[in-house]
């Protein structure tokens, strides 16, 4: 994944798209911010009401590793969690990559849709051209 700075940074570079691998996430378009999102908030989303699967799990790892749950989290690692808990088995060749990230985007334009655009940025899936 590429947050802004290296999104904006990334298409000056000669063949990027070689470099990473066959898949890159963007957490944002490059003229867009990435968000941290406070998930103890009530506006403008409820976050515990709306995702009480994603609250209870990032509780629940921060009780197993004996440390505050602190409810901050990035736009982007919401996304990959809601895509994460609905994903039956990890990826394991690039076909479930691929599979996993596009659901990654999908929960992330579901939630532009449906709950704030103010709070989301554009998360991009790019391929590499390279076979």
């Amino acid at each position: 994944m590429l947050d802004a700075c290296f999104a904006r940074a990334a298409g000056l570079i000669s063949d990027f798209d070689q470099q990473l691998g066959p898949r890159v996430l963007y957490s944002c378009r490059a003229e867009e911010e990435t968000f941290q999102l406070e998930l103890g908030q009530r506006r403008p989303v409820d976050f515990e009401r709306r995702y009480p699967q994603e609250i209870a799990w990032l509780r629940e790892q921060a009780r197993r590793e004996q440390r505050p749950y602190d409810k901050r989290l990035t736009f982007t690692g919401l996304m990959w969690l809601r895509a994460w808990l609905q994903t039956p088995q990890a990826p394991q060749n690039h076909a479930d990559w691929k599979s996993f990230l596009s659901r990654v985007i999908e929960a992330g334009e579901e939630f532009r849709r449906e709950r704030s655009q103010k709070l989301a940025s554009t998360l991009l899936l790019i391929e590499s051209s390279s076979p």
